[in-house]
């Protein structure tokens, strides 16, 4: 457990140092990758370098293969209740700021990037369930193949530097709540609830309020989830709140929950 949450630490962590703290939130629009090379790409799109990050994720199909072959193999590390599975589908990357890329020639159309990070996002079907698996990609130069790292699984809408806040806040609370055990919690999956709404309710549309997700810890051989909100905090960061639910406790009961916890997240 303390090995798997380690790791992931040093992955947020490098990204966190490279400076890359605000999500292009690309992982919020639906859309996958279609069978012809076209990507299915909602919205308005005024950034030329998700534009052509797009461009080299629909029409490479050498990465795109190492892409999936990767995610069946990460798949099977971080699912282990579940080891079968019968469909792997590409879905729009995720885009961070740094990425440049070479100029297009005759016999490569949609180069690779040259500098920069993003994610790529694998839905798995397996067990009668969907599962995401999330692959950092790192650009590198003279035509290389991106290297590409497994990070945390799951519907997690938040960036690398806020993951690492809530991974260890997460582990705070939990070691505090069951100060018993001296393993390290270390995250199995990460659910999204829904976005906060005007009214305060929680719905499907981003109104530009916060959101919610579920993390899943394991910890001294049980699952144990933690709620975490993020709140827009007025300078262009999100405040993040965490709160350790029992294990039958519905998602509104706050009387069954710790305390919550609250760290803010730098501004953009």
């Amino acid at each position: 457990m303390r090995n798997s949450c380690n790791a992931v630490l040093v992955v947020l962590s490098f990204i966190a140092l490279a400076g890359i703290t605000g999500a292009a939130r690309a992982q919020n629009m639906p859309g996958n990758m279609r069978g012809n090379g076209d990507l299915v790409m909602p919205g308005p799109d005024n950034d030329n370098g998700a534009r052509l990050l797009m461009q080299f994720a629909a029409n490479n199909d050498e990465f795109d293969r190492t892409l999936t072959d990767l995610a069946r193999v990460v798949y099977r590390r971080q699912i282990p209740e579940c080891q079968a599975f019968d469909q792997v589908v590409r879905q729009l990357p995720t885009p961070y700021g740094g990425l440049t890329f070479p100029l297009a020639k005759p016999t490569n159309k949609f180069p690779a990037p040259l500098n920069g990070l993003w994610v790529e996002h694998m839905k798995i079907r397996g067990c009668g369930k969907v599962y995401q698996i999330n692959l950092l990609a790192i650009a590198r130069n003279e035509g290389k193949a991106p290297l590409t790292l497994a990070i945390l699984p799951g519907e997690t809408l938040s960036d690398p530097g806020q993951q690492g806040s809530v991974l260890r806040m997460s582990s705070q609370a939990i070691r505090k709540a069951n100060a018993t055990c001296s393993d390290d919690p270390a995250p199995t999956y990460t659910r999204m609830i829904g976005y906060r709404q005007v009214d305060g309710g929680i719905g499907n549309t981003d109104a530009r309020m916060g959101w919610f997700e579920e993390w899943t810890f394991a910890f001294c051989q049980k699952k144990v989830p933690v709620q975490v909100a993020f709140m827009p905090n007025g300078n262009g960061g999100y405040d993040i709140k965490t709160r350790v639910v029992g294990a039958d406790a519905p998602a509104d009961k706050a009387a069954d929950a710790t305390p919550a916890t609250t760290q803010q997240t730098p501004s953009e």
